[in-house]
């Protein structure tokens, strides 16, 4: 997957550009996958939960707001990479 200036691996659990390589871990993967596979569609938090941890119990959800953080921030400088909040329903990985 070609992500921005990044080449992801899920299979390695990798992130890559030019300049850096960050290995993320196995719910990071699995998260940015399931981003990607739905690249500019809504996601809905609980189908999010679901695929992660297999419910959405508390926990879970304030997990999920870590991840989707450290995601936001391994992507800040990219122009065309963002995650959207949709309040109330759930998230959206934008890419332009």
């Amino acid at each position: 997957y070609t992500i921005g200036s990044y080449t992801f691996e899920p299979e390695n659990y990798l992130l890559k550009s030019e300049t850096e390589k960050i290995t993320l871990t196995d719910r990071e993967t699995t998260l940015l996958k399931l981003f990607l596979d739905n690249t500019n569609k809504v996601l809905k938090r609980e189908k999010i939960l679901t695929a992660l941890w297999g419910n959405d119990d508390y926990f879970s959800g304030r997990s999920l707001d870590v991840f989707i953080s450290r995601l936001r921030k391994i992507f800040k400088n990219e122009a065309h990479v963002r995650i959207e909040n949709i309040p109330r329903v759930g998230f959206k990985l934008i890419i332009d």
